[in-house]
């Protein structure tokens, strides 16, 4: 076959000239367009760009590199890499394929840490041209499969068509690494899914070990490391492309899709059973395989990862993964591929031969990867549009997913402190499963179902309340027993089972604790939702064990020492409704009268009413708490040694010389005469009793006719006079009189109309002719 090679001969001289090769391939590129890939000038190609590839491995003092990027050679590399190798099937060794790998090298050179050749390089075709050359091997490169035990093997590509491809690998990152139009550009490409399929098919992980000797022995062990060396450098390119650019504001986003799953899933079975009865003799050595077994932990740690971003990050592909869960077998669910792998992870047979260092440090990684794929189920069950998905309504016991998660739970058995690694993931399956069960209970009927024959999980919950159970599983189990517990229907279950004893025994709420606040919170949401309209699981929250004070205890105790505000709030409110159900509901009639009786009795004491004071005085943005805590300080208030407790915590602080009208409840009350001051007392300001006033004034209009009329109830019942009141008592009560008066007049002899359901001005006028 002729040639039309241009004119200029590529001789000695010319090897060594950096300038002239690059006209070369400039003349070559023209005139090779559209030749045949055996054609013979690709041969002089492929030399020339060697050399000029060489010589740009090092950098000039004269920016040798810069030059040539101004010139011809961005183009001419460009235009010499289109098109695709080899004829349909498995590539045949062209001349073509060498060239490639040179040329590639010529750009991977150019534009290493060169932002200006990289600018010169994406003006033109380059980049598409690289990425177009990497999926013209797709259609050669399938993923194994599960029905296809052979599959699991390297695809048969030829160790030319391999070089090709790690150098159009290379090329994509020496452009990108650390450069943001590059990544942006490729990114937009849909260059991470194609780096992905490359990757997974040239480098299944495992792969090595369960290659047929279909080469050499010498070739196999050399396809190999290039094959690793594919991979290492596609890892390398798609972390880079994760980066967040150097301005942005916020992390960088997911360079994958719900697109990528199917291939971020097939590594995983490298690590679970059956494994190769028997490994190529080529890498019989520990030596020989140990930078494979290297190369397959970071493809998955890398994988792993991403599962994991991916489900934390994109509600797409929770649901995708959410929808899969239709099907429960591997091949064809997602989801349950995942948990196949959580289950089944182990260390292949091979490792044991391996230094023990080694052995442990990979270890490790298994770990490290089980707890990204658990994260990536806990993230699924979370999505709402999954709520009904992941649980099956047609199966009694909720449908495969389900009963996965519970058997996960129910299989925990918690370990003595001497046998407790943190780091073996041992406690992983156990979390997880009280995760995502937790973010299934967001609806009655999952709640109920969980307590409820045939699950009734509430027992093997309170066996994870033990205090050898590590916080993270606690944090799970306590969470989920919250959620359940929401469930009106499921109090009485729960709180026979014993959780709040066994919460009590845990002691959760002990100062050691007080750095899992989160968990803290959601044992107080517990007892919060088990006290609610139900005596008998309020007098639970008021019995102490032998070692350990009552939940109501334990949980003030809390209250008092934390400076978070959402612990206090919740923590009174678990108080707010001990008082309730024991002193109001129609629930006390499950309990003997004498019990109630005594139960209430403990409740009155200035510690009661100190937290519901706090409560009432920093929640006025807080209707609600503040209406939970002027009905609970009115309940206590009406008990026989109620009054002299709630005034010590209306004026609870050291005392301060007042006025009967101190600042902090003076108000300019409509048509209102100035109130004269009267000689001073020894009683403090209380900003209890000033929130109680701004209420009543409702200067804002905020405050619903309901709350008000209940601070008018906690005023009359305050009133009532103490038999053989102390002197303090006495001067408490008058200085309480005088801070309210004015304001319950002015409502008393307001124009506010009644409601059907509350009279304001009545319940005011009620509290004034209870002072008198």
């Amino acid at each position: 076959m002729s040639s039309n090679a241009p004119a200029l001969k590529l001789t000695t001289s010319t090897e060594s000239d950096p300038k002239a090769l690059a006209t070369y391939l400039d003349g070559m590129n023209k005139s090779v367009a559209g030749a045949l890939d055996a054609d013979p000038r690709w041969t002089k190609i492929a030399k020339a760009a060697k050399s000029l590839a060489d010589i740009l491995r090092h950098k000039t003092q004269d920016d040798l590199h810069g030059k040539l990027g101004k010139g011809s050679l961005p183009k001419s590399i460009a235009g010499l890499i289109k098109g695709t190798p080899g004829v349909s099937g498995v590539p045949s060794r062209s001349l073509r394929v060498p060239a490639l790998v040179e040329v590639l090298r010529v750009g991977a050179n150019l534009s290493a840490d060169h932002d200006d050749n990289r600018e010169l390089l994406l003006a033109t075709d380059y980049v598409e041209s690289v990425l177009g050359l990497l999926e013209s091997y797709l259609p050669w490169i399938r993923l194994p499969t599960e029905a296809d035990p052979q599959s699991k093997q390297a695809q048969p590509l030829l160790l030319d068509d391999i070089r090709v491809i790690k150098t159009a690998v290379g090329a994509l990152l020496n452009i990108s690494a650390g450069f943001d139009p590059a990544r942006e550009k490729l990114i937009k490409l849909g260059a991470p899914l194609v780096i992905l399929r490359v990757v997974v098919g040239i480098y299944p992980a495992g792969g090595w070990a369960a290659t047929s000797a279909s080469t050499s022995i010498p070739d196999m062990k050399d396809e190999w490391t290039w094959r690793s060396g594919v991979s290492n450098w596609a890892w390398r390119a798609l972390d880079d492309w994760r980066e967040p650019s150097e301005d942005a504001s916020e992390d960088g986003k997911p360079i994958f899709d719900g697109s990528s799953l199917m291939y971020l899933l097939s590594p995983l079975p490298f690590v679970v059973a059956p494994f190769p009865q028997k490994i190529p003799e080529v890498f019989d050595q520990v030596a020989a395989r140990q930078s494979f077994v290297e190369a397959d932990l970071e493809v998955l740690e890398q994988v792993c990862m991403s599962l994991e971003s991916l489900a934390l990050d994109l509600p797409e592909v929770r649901q995708l993964l959410g929808r899969s869960a239709a099907s429960h077998s591997t091949g064809t669910s997602y989801l349950a591929e995942i948990i196949r792998f959580v289950e089944q992870i182990q260390a292949p047979p091979y490792w044991s031969e391996h230094p023990e260092k080694d052995r442990k440090r990979w270890e490790k990684t298994l770990v490290f990867c089980k707890a990204a794929a658990v994260k990536a189920v806990i993230a699924v069950s979370g999505e709402d549009a999954n709520l009904d998905v992941l649980w099956n309504e047609q199966d009694e016991s909720g449908g495969w997913f389900v009963k996965t998660m519970l058997r996960w739970i129910r299989s925990y058995k918690p370990r003595s402190k001497a046998s407790v690694n943190e780091e073996d993931g041992y406690d992983d399956m156990a979390i997880c499963g009280t995760l995502a069960l937790g973010n299934l209970a967001r609806t009655d009927a999952h709640c109920l179902a969980l307590v409820a024959p045939p699950i009734s999980l509430t027992p093997n919950l309170i066996m994870l309340l033990d205090r050898r159970t590590d916080i993270r599983l606690k944090h799970g189990v306590i969470g989920l027993l919250k959620n359940m517990a929401q469930a009106p229907g499921n109090r009485t279950s729960i709180g026979e089972a014993g959780t709040l004893e066994s919460l009590a025994a845990s002691r959760i709420w002990d100062q050691k604790w007080d750095i899992a606040e989160t968990v803290q919170l959601s044992a107080i949401g517990v007892s919060k939702h088990l006290a609610q309209s139900h005596a008998p699981n309020s007098l639970k929250l008021l019995q102490a064990g032998a070692d350990h004070n009552s939940c109501l205890e334990q949980i003030l105790g809390l209250v008092k020492r934390t400076d978070t505000v959402a612990v206090k709030s919740e923590g009174t409110r678990v108080l707010v409704n001990v008082i309730k159900s024991l002193c109001q509901t129609s629930d006390t009639s499950k309990i003997p009268e004498q019990e109630r009786k005594s139960a209430v009795d403990r409740l009155v004491n200035t510690r009661s009413t100190t937290a519901l004071g706090e409560l009432i005085s920093r929640s006025q943005k807080y209707p609600v708490l503040l209406n939970e805590g002027i009905v609970a300080m009115t309940l206590l208030a009406t008990q026989s040694h109620g009054v002299p407790h709630v005034l010590s915590a209306f004026f609870s602080s050291s005392p301060s010389t007042s006025t009967t009208t101190p600042s902090s409840t003076t108000f300019s009350l409509p048509g209102s005469a100035p109130t004269s001051p009267t000689a001073p007392v020894l009683v403090p300001d209380s900003p209890t009793v000033a929130t109680l006033v701004t209420i009543l004034v409702n200067a804002d209009g905020k405050y619903q006719p309901e709350l008000r009329a209940n601070v008018c109830s906690l005023l009359a019942a305050m009133g009532r006079r103490i038999p053989g009141a102390a002197e303090e008592d006495t001067k408490r009560q008058e200085v309480l009189k005088n801070q309210t008066k004015e304001a319950l007049t002015a409502v008393a002899n307001g124009a506010e109309p009644g409601s059907d359901k509350v009279d304001v001005k009545k319940a005011a006028g009620t509290a004034l002719q209870t002072w008198r």
